[in-house]
């Protein structure tokens, strides 16, 4: 393999969107009237085994966090037409475990002012025990 072919391949995995270690990513269904939303999952202390479209029923509003089992949890809060993307970050403390969610909108106008809801279940490598999980104040 060449110089070119190996700078080449390079630049198309870099391309790809490849995400750095303790990032994940899941995409939210799009629906009538508005597209898909990439969500993604900062997770620096790499607690999280796994970040899954959550139910279409989930609650979110106020944005909530439920525990579905032992080692997991359903994330849920209200979105709307406008939104770009949705970034999460899950921090490991002592006795609990801190989400944090914030949305990103997109620039522009012809955004519908429609309140869609959007979940995400989130497992974790180990059972949570007797840890709770909280949401944290968007920073």
């Amino acid at each position: 393999m060449g110089v070119r072919s190996i700078i080449g391949l390079a630049v198309v995995l870099a391309g790809c969107g490849l995400l750095p270690a303790g990032r994940t990513a899941v995409t939210l269904p799009g629906g009538e009237g508005y597209g898909p939303v990439p969500v993604v999952l900062d997770d620096p202390g790499a607690v999280v085994a796994t970040v899954d479209v959550g139910p279409t029923d989930a609650d979110s509003f106020p944005p909530t966090v439920a525990v579905r089992d032992g080692d997991s949890v359903v994330v849920g809060w209200l979105g709307g037409a406008c939104d770009d993307r949705t970034r999460l970050r899950v921090v490991a403390r002592e006795a609990e475990i801190g989400i944090t969610i914030h949305t990103d909108q997109k620039l522009g106008l012809g955004c519908t002012a429609v309140g869609i809801r959007r979940s995400v279940t989130i497992t974790f490598n180990a059972p949570l025990g007797g840890r709770s999980v909280v949401l944290d104040e968007a920073n």
